[in-house]
């Protein structure tokens, strides 16, 4: 009963989180580096989830608050890019200035360690965070590899 309690609250406290961020991106409210604090929760809700598949607690709703996660992650970073291209001169290739859309695509891109070069950062904040970007997103899959090996090998032990 306890975990299902904990279960609730991540997922609440996630959705809040993501509420957030997207009425952020039009309000403009939240500081630019509020990408911390996305991250830290990232870090956080990251040890958790990374425990409970170690423990083999993972029977319900794991894959739901990975992807959840991800989505919070990419868009905790698409709104820091946002900002960051509108706070700092030339943070981005040729002084973009990136839309709603672009911070979201280039997250993606970047999550997914994708990157097609046509969005690049210029200034050393901007790498920073992009390189941190890159490398949750390698963490992430490496979470998810790990859930569907461990879902496959349970299922074939019967």
């Amino acid at each position: 009963m306890r975990s299902h309690k904990i279960l609730n609250r991540f997922l609440y406290l996630s959705l809040i989180l993501l509420c957030i961020i997207l009425i952020d991106f039009y309000i403009n409210f939240m500081p630019t580096y509020f990408v911390i604090v996305v991250v830290a929760y990232f870090f956080l809700s990251l040890a958790i989830l990374t425990n409970k598949i170690i423990h083999k607690e993972h029977k319900k709703l794991v894959f739901p608050k990975i992807i959840l996660l991800s989505i919070i992650l990419v868009l905790g970073y698409a709104n820091f890019y946002y900002k960051l291209s509108r706070d700092l001169a030339h943070a981005f290739k040729d002084g973009m200035i990136l839309s709603a859309i672009d911070s979201v695509y280039f997250s993606i891109t970047t999550f997914t360690t994708t990157g097609y070069g046509d969005i690049y950062p210029i200034t050393n904040t901007a790498k920073m965070f992009v390189a941190s970007e890159m490398i949750l997103g390698y963490i992430l899959s490496t979470i998810i590899m790990a859930a569907f090996v461990i879902r496959f090998i349970e299922a074939d032990k019967g």
